[in-house]
């Protein structure tokens, strides 16, 4: 049931006074459940989408963010992955610069958890940091 058709069939059933001269109880109790039954259908539906990431393009794309290191309050550097190179992105508020293009894939994997994951990240940027002042 829709909620265009569930509008249109509630109408009728709070304008029919009953035989007192009031709607009945059982008629607004059954409205009111039913319009709290299409608020929670609503709210599941969203956080299904949300959680899934079924909206943008179902998080199956060649783009992912391998990870992000925070260098001052509205900038970053943002390692993305895109097929089978990785580019390291400088983002601002109002730009984005490519840094540089990596050909051979950064590896980041450890055993540790997500905490360790920017101090790897920050060691390899730091590295190549090092690299590039040399050259």
């Amino acid at each position: 049931m829709s909620i265009a058709n569930l509008l249109l069939f509630s109408a009728p059933v709070v304008a029919q006074p009953s035989a007192g001269g009031g709607v009945a109880t059982s008629q607004l109790l059954s409205l009111l459940f039913s319009l709290i039954t299409v608020l929670a259908i609503i709210l599941i539906l969203a956080w299904l989408l949300r959680r899934f990431n079924i909206g943008a393009g179902g998080g199956r794309g060649a783009m992912k963010v391998v990870a992000t290191l925070a260098l001052g309050r509205n900038e970053r550097v943002v390692l993305v992955s895109l097929g089978d190179k990785q580019l390291l992105l400088g983002v601002t508020g109002q730009q984005i610069n490519l840094l540089h293009t990596f050909d051979e894939p950064i590896s980041l994997d450890t055993a540790d958890s997500a905490q360790a994951m920017p101090l790897l990240f920050q060691e390899k940027l730091r590295g190549f940091l090092n690299k590039t002042e040399k050259s």
